[in-house]
């Protein structure tokens, strides 16, 4: 890499010897890998089909967040750790700002101060995963590893005949709910795929764990994760297609397609055949219901919304007046930032996908604007691939800002991370 003169002097002054705006003491340590896979292993777990277990998991998997937390505290505390452009930690000091003054506004109580600091918790170990390429390619090798551990075991009892989970017939193996288990794959599967068109090692083993996962993506019918997975192949196939792979994921998409064709074909069948007043007609499974609801509280208090965490009370205090709809939640991670932190949370939060979409494939691009390597372009090749299909995800389902969501850290981390490069010939200042 070349950079100017003046750039690099500013470089060299953070530490004495040179640091490069995007390859700087960039490795994850040990303590903090190992407390990564131990995070998202428990998060996943919690969301096993028994409550009483759930329950349990859900209160210990806070521990390894929260020692991550304390322990890059501690290092930023003692000296520079990272690279990570200050202007980026705006986005999460705006949001969190904005929510916990719409909290002390309406709610004010323990419970909504415990989710206001988990997002915080959330956002701070995130900055620090996204501060370099090494951290946010190691964030994505742990997802990816914790994907295939869930890919392998649910295949295991789909071969067995044996669903544990609700929403019966659709299958969500040891896991919770159907749309639950799409949500905890897909990225893994992304990620698989995107190790496949570039021709990495284990070639075998890596088709035989997309082939797996896309066969029980397809039976979770969990149709916001199919259309992510869709989404987040197409780009890649888009942003560096390999003739051997593509009659491969010609296939996958024929697959995909036919059960989704098959499955609205059926539900239409149903619709025509039960008349209108079935409460199974609705092909968004209740959640115009949901929206529209939402929608009227949003226009209650556009500006600082309800609180943090108020949108699953207010749900259920109005419960009685859905007929499609269930569940908590509002299943729209911008209309439920909009409920809970106001109108200004939802632009932030759309602004900065938006920008770092378009970052993301600009760096995937620009070689020479922002002096990528290999390296730097795949991890913003996939986190082009792996955000947009997040962005078409949370359409449907809630999880941008909720702390307690398995991908939530790791959005977040690809989020900042493609936000925090910038021209290594701009003014920059760092931390972490």
């Amino acid at each position: 890499m070349t950079y100017s003169k003046s750039a690099e002097f500013r470089l060299k002054s953070l530490r004495g010897k040179r640091r490069t705006a995007v390859n700087a003491d960039g490795a994850v340590s040990k303590p903090v890998r190992v407390l990564l896979y131990l995070y998202y292993m428990i998060f996943a777990a919690s969301n096993v089909y028994d409550w009483g277990l759930s329950q349990q998991l859900t209160l210990y998997k806070w521990a390894p967040l929260l020692i991550i937390a304390l322990l890059l505290l501690l290092m930023t505390l003692s000296k520079v750790r990272a690279n990570l452009y200050a202007g980026v930690v705006l986005v999460p000091i705006y949001i969190v700002s904005f929510l916990a003054f719409s909290t002390y506004l309406n709610i004010g109580n323990f419970a909504s101060f415990i989710v206001l600091v988990s997002l915080v918790l959330t956002f701070w170990v995130a900055l620090y995963l996204g501060a370099t390429v090494e951290r946010m390619t190691t964030t994505v090798q742990v997802v990816k590893h914790v994907g295939i551990l869930i890919i392998g075991t649910s295949f295991v009892l789909y071969c067995m005949d044996i669903n544990l989970g609700r929403a019966q017939p659709r299958f969500s193996g040891w896991i919770d709910n159907p749309n639950t288990l799409g949500q905890l794959i897909v990225p893994s599967l992304v990620i698989v795929l995107w190790e496949l068109i570039n021709q990495q090692k284990k070639v075998l083993l890596l088709i035989s764990v997309l082939l797996a996962g896309v066969w029980i993506l397809i039976e979770t019918e969990s149709r916001a994760s199919l259309g992510w997975f869709a989404v987040s192949a197409s780009l890649l196939f888009i942003i560096r297609i390999k003739s051997q792979a593509a009659v491969f994921f010609c296939s996958l998409m024929v697959l995909l397609s036919a059960s989704a064709s098959d499955y609205f074909l059926e539900r239409t069948v149903d619709v025509v055949a039960r008349g209108e007043t079935s409460p199974e007609i609705s092909l968004l499974s209740g959640r115009d219901e949901v929206w529209t609801f939402a929608a009227e509280k949003i226009r209650e208090k556009p500006l600082f919304g309800h609180g943090s965490g108020s949108s699953e009370p207010l749900v259920r205090v109005h419960y009685s007046r859905f007929l499609n709809h269930t569940g908590e939640q509002v299943h729209s991670s911008y209309l439920t930032a909009a409920l809970e932190g106001g109108l200004l949370v939802a632009l932030i939060l759309v602004v900065s996908l938006i920008v770092a979409c378009g970052r993301a494939y600009t760096q995937s691009r620009n070689v020479v604007r922002y002096h990528t390597s290999q390296q730097q372009r795949n991890i913003a090749r996939l986190s082009f691939a792996l955000l947009v299909g997040a962005a078409f995800h949370g359409l449907f389902e809630t999880w941008f800002l909720s702390a307690g969501n398995t991908n939530t850290l790791w959005f977040w981390a690809l989020t900042l991370g493609v936000l925090s490069q910038r021209k290594v010939t701009g003014s920059r200042r760092y931390l972490m």
